[in-house]
């Protein structure tokens, strides 16, 4: 499983993952994980208790019966397009305030449900 880390000047972590299974014969799984990960400061005390010191988002995405001889190119195309079509809005200080905003939200969204749960 290799691991790449890149970052970005605006705070976010976007670490790559990929995990290579043989299917049978030459031909393998190959899944790639994109995070982005935002270390909270001191000003987001209303969502450590429920997130932890982190904001972490995932996408996979996967490919079987690469062969093994094509891992790396289909390894390198998953890498640059989701570069190519995400860094331009995740490397914005918006995008940190956003994404700020959106995981109050979905907290604030899972405390009402669990309370009509129980009401």
């Amino acid at each position: 499983m290799a691991k790449e880390e890149i970052h970005l000047e605006n705070g976010i972590i976007l670490k790559i993952e990929d995990k290579i299974k043989p299917l049978s014969g030459d031909l393998h799984m190959l899944k790639m994980t994109f995070s982005i990960v935002l270390p909270l400061d001191e000003g987001d005390v209303e969502m450590r208790p429920y997130i932890g010191d982190t904001i972490v988002r995932s996408r996979t995405f996967e490919k079987s019966g690469v062969a093994k001889t094509d891992i790396e190119k289909v390894k390198k195309t998953f890498r640059e397009s989701f570069i190519s079509t995400t860094m331009p809005y995740i490397s914005s200080d918006k995008f940190v305030k956003r994404l700020k905003q959106r995981t109050l939200e979905e907290i604030k969204e899972r405390q009402a449900k669990e309370k009509m749960r129980h009401a």
